[in-house]
């Protein structure tokens, strides 16, 4: 059965303690190679003998160490990680990778070997280049950070070369970014959904009336948590009567623009009194509320230095945080538990806590 998977890592079992083949062989005075054949079936023993390990091993819950099994069996399992890099938020990869490489270094010695491949942004057709190259190959698994997402599209060139690898019998998971329309294995990550509702329930607590300003950015290839954390403001902030949502500008890689733009709508505008960055530039927006010393609550998605700087400078209020490094973790964690047990997610995904950062519990997470 598979183990539930919790942000924090695996969720500690909270039955009693597992009982080792020791014990119950000095429990019930038969020696530890008569269990082992016995829970094995193999070799020769008595009906009676036969009995009363079972009755024993059922009646202290024994079970078997499958990673203890895999050490002296020799096992090992093949795991390529794909993934991409974004100059806007460097530090969204660094962090899924401290995950990943903590959960190799627990793993390796029991059989599991991680091979990474990361491409940049601007460059999905490296990634979808990589992951047909995997046909044929001896791979098990495959953690993936979807570079061509497409919204809108029927199916991408991820998706069909995901699809193929199933087909094959490899375990696909994605990370941070789903193909729900793939037949992906399961899904890590948060909800963004749900991390945009968070963001307009803040905003809506937060300010007691005025405009909201929507700043909405990102190249095709970064859409989907953007689109899907959209749908999750409009959804809550529909609920704050007492707040205008002005009309959404679009950003598209031009910082000064950004600036511009939003230095025209705080200049002329004394009724703005909310911001949710959907842009990965927090930094600008940060840089122009403090230029005049605004009142507007800023609420964004990104965490980094350069954004806690700016949070204790109280240009920008709170962020929506995602735990990256958990996302990594347990990606690994879920396929090696696949692996060697059989087992997999019931619902799919694994999501990850959504947090709110402010000034006061900053140094927790940066």
């Amino acid at each position: 059965m598979f183990t539930r998977l919790h942000s924090s890592g695996i969720i500690p079992c909270m039955a009693k303690k597992r009982v080792t083949l020791e014990e119950i062989s000095e429990k019930i005075d038969i020696s530890r190679t008569t269990l082992y054949k016995v829970i094995n079936n193999k070799g020769r023993v008595s009906e009676r003998t036969r009995r009363k390990v079972l009755e024993a091993v059922e009646e202290y819950g024994y079970k078997p160490n499958r990673a203890a099994q895999n050490l002296a069996l020799n096992r090992e399992f093949f795991v390529e990680f794909i993934g991409f890099e974004s100059p806007r938020s460097p530090h969204f990869l660094k962090n899924i990778m401290r995950g990943i490489d903590t959960a190799e270094h627990e793993l390796h010695d029991f059989g599991l070997n991680i091979k990474t491949h990361i491409f940049p942004l601007d460059d999905p057709n490296s990634q979808i280049k990589k992951l047909k190259s995997l046909s044929g190959k001896n791979v098990d698994a495959v953690a993936l950070i979807p570079n061509d997402i497409g919204i809108g599209r029927n199916i991408t060139a991820v998706q069909q070369e995901v699809d193929r690898l199933r087909e094959d019998g490899v375990i696909v998971v994605t990370v941070n970014r789903d193909l729900p329309d793939s037949k992906r294995s399961w899904y890590v990550g948060c909800d963004y959904e749900k991390s945009g509702a968070l963001a307009a329930e803040m905003l809506g607590k937060m300010c007691s009336r005025g405009d909201i300003l929507l700043p909405i950015g990102g190249n095709e290839n970064e859409y989907y948590d953007l689109y899907h954390r959209l749908k999750g403001f409009n959804r809550k902030i529909a609920q704050f009567n007492h707040l205008r949502i002005l009309p959404s500008y679009h950003y598209y890689n031009h910082p000064e623009d950004l600036y511009s733009y939003l230095d025209t709508k705080l200049s002329e505008n004394p009724y703005i009194s909310g911001l949710f960055d959907l842009t990965y530039e927090l930094d600008v927006i940060s840089a122009v509320i403090s230029k005049h010393s605004h009142s507007a609550k800023v609420i964004g998605f990104d965490l980094c230095e350069s954004i806690k700087q700016r949070m204790l400078e109280h240009s920008v209020d709170a962020i929506v945080f995602q735990d990256m490094f958990s996302q990594g973790y347990l990606t690994i964690k879920s396929i090696y538990t696949a692996l060697s047990q059989g087992g997999v997610p019931e619902a799919g995904e694994v999501l990850t806590k959504l947090e709110v950062v402010f000034e006061e519990n900053l140094d927790f997470y940066i």
